[in-house]
């Protein structure tokens, strides 16, 4: 009752003025009001291990990696699990009484039927999963997007975690930046990539397309939003060639159209 009072106090006195059966120990509503409270009160638990467990495997373990697939994510996985000097470092990080991280977890499993997303008069056999805990989902969410590709990175300019999807690999997210108003991160960060040295042909090209969009927004023949569009577009480019998604030939294409649309 005491972690009541303390979480919700205006409830609190209402509840223990007009229903004494829920204050009265070993009620029936009294065990069913504190099973209540302590489940809030693991989910903010279940949170914060996770948040220990999860930042660690990504800065520690994701951040250096070259390559950004399953196959990668797997090694990584690997070496952040059998680490355990590591594990033990997370462990003293969650704060007492905390649940620890697992790697077996209860989990029910059924079949059930639903509507198609699309349409409502067809139907399709669904997979559902019930958790006993929060913590279990979290850990079989991160488990389960990382094989298929997809895994949690932290914006090199605002410092949240954003999904990192399959075959990208950027460090801004696409969230407003901090003391900004229409800019997100990415076009932030696509400003300071043009000022580092360029050492690919292709960044080359983008530089020279960068500076070319720069006279021109500095002359105002093109608006504000317009030179963020296209300083954000051409950086997205840039970093296909670089992956070898499009050939640098192709990338040089595309630039010199740029330049006759916004002659």
């Amino acid at each position: 009752m005491k972690e009541f009072q303390d979480m919700l106090p205006s409830a609190y006195d209402e509840i223990h003025g007009k229903c004494s059966d829920v204050t009265q120990e070993c009620s029936m509503y009294y065990e069913m009001f504190a099973e209540m409270i302590f489940g809030w009160i693991r989910m903010v638990n279940d949170i914060a291990t996770f948040l220990s467990y999860a930042s660690a495997f990504v800065n520690l373990f994701l951040e250096r990696l070259k390559y950004h697939n399953p196959e990668a994510y797997a090694s990584a996985y690997y070496d952040f699990m059998t680490n355990r000097q590591v594990q033990l470092e997370i462990e003293k990080a969650i704060p007492y009484g905390l649940p620890l991280i697992a790697q077996t977890h209860e989990v029910g499993f059924d079949f059930v039927t639903i509507t198609e997303q699309d349409d409502t008069q067809s139907f399709c056999i669904a997979e559902r999963f019930v958790f006993t805990n929060l913590l279990s989902f979290l850990q079989v969410d991160l488990s389960r997007g990382l094989m298929i590709g997809h895994a949690p990175k932290k914006c090199q300019n605002c410092g949240k975690y954003f999904l990192l999807e399959k075959g990208y690999h950027v460090s801004y997210c696409t969230n407003i930046a901090p003391g900004e108003t229409t800019r997100t991160c990415r076009q932030v960060g696509a400003h300071k990539k043009s000022a580092a040295q360029t050492k690919t042909p292709a960044q080359a090209e983008y530089q020279k397309l960068y500076n070319h969009l720069k006279t021109r927004k500095n002359r105002k023949k093109i608006s504000v939003e317009e030179w963020n569009q296209a300083v954000a577009w051409a950086q997205e480019m840039k970093d296909k060639a670089e992956r070898g998604e499009i050939s640098e030939w192709e990338l040089k294409e595309m630039f010199e159209r740029a330049y006759d649309n916004i002659l």
